[in-house]
């Protein structure tokens, strides 16, 4: 076997060369945070769904760097579902939970 290492993967979605939608550090443990630059847009909500589609929890009104805590969920794949304040969703991202 080969020695333990540490990494970081972050879930990336590039609008343009100067537009994107970051979730980091994936996987996650306890704490993600979402980083993003859209023209005009200023906070953004999440859906975090477990793979059958259900609800796990939600964020209203995230702010750029805004920190979400998902240390109550259990350990698993998860998928988040970012979107606008008119509901557009504009990311789908894959997460993994440790």
């Amino acid at each position: 076997m080969s020695e333990l290492y540490a990494f970081v993967v972050t879930a990336v979605v590039f609008i343009d060369n100067t537009h994107f939608i970051k979730v980091s550090p994936n996987p996650v443990q306890d704490e993600m945070i979402l980083d993003f630059k859209l023209e005009g847009v200023y906070q953004l909500n999440i859906d975090l769904l477990d793979l059958n589609g259900r609800l796990v929890k939600q964020w209203q009104g995230q702010k750029n760097r805004s920190r979400l805590n998902i240390s109550n969920c259990a350990k698993s794949v998860y998928i988040s579902r970012v979107y606008s304040a008119n509901g557009k969703i504009i990311a789908a991202l894959k997460l993994i939970r440790l």
